[in-house]
């Protein structure tokens, strides 16, 4: 159980690192899902209507959605 002073200390933490990466929260036109991206380690992005693609520079982290259009559940 954290106490008050901790949870602050934590949140300021958390929110530093968020910071750094440059994390945000994004809605996907696609796919109509909202998720984190760190944008500044994924700085590039191509969508399509499936789908968006983001990738690092130097393509080691690539964080991809999706949508399958299927008949029925």
């Amino acid at each position: 159980m954290l106490n008050p002073q901790e949870r602050g200390l934590l949140a300021d933490t958390a929110k530093k690192k968020q910071e750094s990466v440059g994390w945000k929260i994004v809605a996907d036109p696609g796919t109509g899902v909202r998720l984190g991206i760190p944008t500044k380690l994924v700085a590039q992005q191509a969508s399509d209507a499936n789908g968006t693609k983001w990738t690092s520079p130097t393509g080691t982290i690539q964080i991809s959605t999706g949508a399958r259009k299927e008949a029925g559940p």
